[in-house]
Parts: structure tokens; sequence; C-alpha cells
């Protein structure tokens, strides 16, 4: 088991957001900009993917060496539960490395995002 955390402060967000228009285009998939949206829970939302992303490569243990933040997904099923998904040299890097499977928890308030990512599986 390989466990993953992130903290994002939400006003870092929001300071990114005004300073670096696209760099909700450059670091969030189409799905990932669609649960963001443009509401007052805009930096909130964008803080929580973005600590999901963090908290996924800190768990696979190799930072972003090797693929981009956009090949990391955060979606969320039907019930609102977040879920990660992986794509490309992400993906292949996650099963190269034996890892079976991958769980996330994000929470956040008007100033932190939080995120928190278990991996399982992998080579000793």
């Amino acid at each position: 088991m390989r466990p993953g955390i992130d903290l994002v402060s939400v006003e870092r967000m929001r300071v990114l957001l005004e300073r670096t228009p696209r760099f909700l285009e450059r670091y969030f998939t189409e799905a990932e900009q669609a649960y963001i949206g443009d509401g007052a829970r805009k930096a909130e939302r964008m803080a929580a993917a973005f600590a999901a992303k963090e908290a996924v490569a800190k768990a696979m243990g190799t930072g972003f060496r090797g693929f981009t933040l956009q090949e990391i997904e955060l979606s969320h099923r039907e019930s609102g539960e977040p879920y990660i998904v992986l794509r490309d040299q992400a993906l292949e890097l996650f099963h190269s490395m034996g890892y079976t499977s991958i769980s996330c928890s994000i929470s956040h308030t008007d100033e932190m995002a939080a995120a928190i990512v278990i991996i399982e599986g992998g080579r000793d």
C-alpha cells in the first residue's frame, strides 16, 4: 500500500486563475474543467483536483516524471464519490510498477483543499 497526500491553498488557485488564465486549460482535462465550473466554488474545486493530482504523483513515488498533469484526472461517480482516471504514460507507468488499484478522497473549504490517495499492489 502506498499513500499520497496533498494540501493546496484555495487562495493560491484564485491567484493562479487571475494571473494565468490558461492554467485551467493547461493542467486540467475537459471533464475536470466541467466539474470545476465557473461558480463561486471554482477555486475550491480546482484546488481539490490539483491536490488529487499531486497526491497521485506522491503515492506513485515518481513525482510528475514521465507524464503530465492532464494524464491524471479527478472524476466523480453519480453518488459524488471521487475516483482517479489515469491515461497514457501515467497509466502505463502505473501498470509497469505493478500497481493494481487506486483510491482517493478529497475535501475542501473556502481556504484549503486536501486529497489522499491510496495505491495498492506494486513491486517490493
